[in-house]
């Protein structure tokens, strides 16, 4: 088990009564970016939306699929296996525009491991190939030994615990 101590800040957005009456959570192609359980973290938003009283909804967009329909009111983009990169990033260059305009509107955008390597400047594989990614984080990743562990963070609000794994460390500029 790794421990680390970090300080993680959070910017929340209150709802204003301009929301709609139904939370949209947004899970980017859950079918490719789900390798640890990640998209579900859109699933665990909404119950939590509802344990506060609002109603939520996850809208489930596969590779392929257009955007319908107003922007949601958060963003999930989840891990995936090395070998489906290139798909992904196809697929992420085609939602790039309404990504980079939900960003600088303030909708949060939750991206971990290969979504969040995707989204940024670039991302090198472990064959030493690398793909340029949306720039829409800024940093790279480089290829390294896996790691995989429990991982524990001490933060301002408490430790958090939790998993990771992954072939690549984050370099942020």
């Amino acid at each position: 088990r790794r421990s680390y101590s970090a300080r993680i800040r959070c910017a929340a957005r209150e709802p204003t009564s301009d929301w709609p009456d139904v939370i949209t959570i947004l899970s980017v192609f859950p079918e490719l970016l789900d390798l640890n359980g990640d998209a579900q973290n859109a699933l665990v938003l909404a119950q939590r939306a509802r344990w506060a009283g609002w109603d939520a909804r996850v809208h489930n967009l596969a590779l392929g699929d257009s955007l319908e329909g107003e922007a949601p009111q958060a963003v999930i983009v989840g891990s995936g296996a090395e070998s489906s990169a290139p798909r992904v990033l196809e697929g992420l260059r085609a939602l790039e525009g309404s990504l980079r305009a939900w960003s600088a509107d303030g909708i949060p955008l939750l991206a971990v491991g290969t979504g969040w390597e995707l989204l940024s400047e670039s991302v090198e594989l472990s064959s030493g190939d690398a793909l340029e990614g949306l720039g829409i984080f800024s940093g790279h990743s480089v290829a390294r030994a896996r790691v995989s562990d429990d991982l524990v963070v001490d933060s301002d609000f408490g430790r958090l615990i939790g998993f990771e794994n992954h072939a690549r460390e984050y370099r942020a500029v």
